[in-house]
């Protein structure tokens, strides 16, 4: 498992030349602080990048994830994780059920619309 800020131009770009076994964690960052930010990728902006570097590893996207957005960054980048932290929090380090439940939620709509968009396309005649 490799771990990588996607604020990091040179980050995605190591993911083309380096071997990191079966996994791929992508995470925001700022300044110099990795991860648990709160703050959200652009996932668009990374995708294609992303896409280029993936190959047949796993991908964990975390970074900022909401059940307002996650649905977003699971369209964008296809993860098969996400992961979350204050995301769903009512205080800093209180997890919130509703949140919670909330983001389940938007994670399985979203992956059964990523589904029905990969599904094959069967013509009728």
């Amino acid at each position: 498992m490799a771990g990588f800020s996607a604020d990091v131009e040179s980050s995605l770009r190591a993911l083309d030349s380096q071997p990191f076994g079966d996994g791929l964690l992508i995470d925001s960052s700022i300044g110099e602080k990795s991860g648990g930010t709160g703050r959200p990728i652009e996932w668009r902006a990374i995708a294609s990048k992303v896409e280029a570097a993936r190959g047949a590893r796993r991908l964990i996207v975390a970074g900022g994830l909401t059940p307002l957005n996650v649905g977003a960054a699971i369209a964008a980048l296809r993860p098969d994780v996400v992961d979350v932290s204050s995301g769903v929090e009512s205080a800093p380090g209180i997890k919130d059920p509703a949140l919670m439940e909330q983001f389940a939620l938007a994670v399985a709509a979203a992956s059964v619309d990523l589904a029905s968009s990969q599904a094959p396309k069967v013509a009728h005649q």
